[in-house]
Formats: C-alpha cells, sequence, structure tokens
C-alpha cells in the first residue's frame, strides 16, 4: 500500500479466504450513547511493529495532520493505515481494491437503561397524599 490519491493500489497482494470476528463487551459502568455515528478502529498488532495497521470507517482522515480529501467525501467507507502511509489513509474499497465501498458496518446491543424514579419525588408524593388525607380528616371531625 502506497500513499498515491486516486490510484488504486490493489493493496498489500491477493487473500482468499474469510474472516467474521465477533467482540463481546461488557461495561461495568452504563454508557449512554445519543443518535449519532460511532466509528469502531481495531488496531491490528504484528510481530513485526512496522507491519501494523489500523482500519477505520468514517468520513475522513481522523488526524489533521494527513493529507485532507476534496469536500464532499464522506462516505463512511472503511479506511486503513500502515507506517508507509501514516499520518494518511487510503479508503479500503475505492483506493485499494478498486470498486464498491468496503461494508465494516457494525451494532452495538445492549440494555436500555430505563431511570427509576427519583426516591425523594416519591417520599415528597407520599408525604403529600398523606398530608392531604389528614386534612380531610380533620375537617370530617370538627
Amino acid at each position: 500500500i502506497h500513499p498515491i490519491p486516486n490510484f488504486n493500489t490493489g493493496g498489500d497482494g491477493p487473500v482468499s479466504g474469510r474472516q467474521e470476528v465477533q467482540f463481546n463487551v461488557t461495561f461495568t459502568e452504563p454508557i449512554d450513547l445519543p443518535a449519532d455515528h460511532y466509528f469502531f478502529v481495531p488496531q491490528v498488532l504484528l510481530s513485526n511493529a512496522d507491519q501494523h495497521f489500523l482500519w477505520l470507517s468514517a468520513s475522513r482522515p481522523i488526524d489533521s495532520t494527513g493529507t485532507p480529501f476534496p469536500l464532499g467525501v464522506t462516505d463512511l467507507q472503511s479506511w486503513i493505515r500502515n507506517f508507509q502511509l501514516e499520518p494518511d489513509w487510503l479508503r479500503i474499497g475505492t483506493d485499494i481494491v478498486g470498486g464498491t465501498t468496503f461494508n465494516a458496518a457494525f451494532t452495538l446491543t445492549g440494555v436500555e437503561i430505563v431511570p427509576e424514579p427519583a426516591s425523594l419525588g416519591l417520599l415528597g408524593a407520599a408525604l403529600a397524599l398523606m398530608g392531604l388525607r389528614g386534612w380531610r380528616r380533620r375537617g370530617r371531625c370538627n
């Protein structure tokens, strides 16, 4: 892979086979993610540090020192970077394999946390109802 813009590099040679990976993560502290685009960035570490590479699904290079892409390049396809490209990134589908975008979609699943009513609010409502009931009782007795 070489950092030449608008050129189909063909990658690092042909590879056959398919490997699908599933990551299961359990957070000890809940996280709240509002609706938006989120990007998963796996880093592949090999025995030779010069061969490490990153995969990213994003709209432009995440490092401001990288070569900017033309306005309107917001296709959210997968990108790759290794030490030869750093600080730039190449689009896996468009710049490397040549063709359609490379789908690296992912989903997040989990338990939606429904906030419990505040304890003080419940206590306040209970005290108010008890006070109202006591006030009505006193009115009947007089």
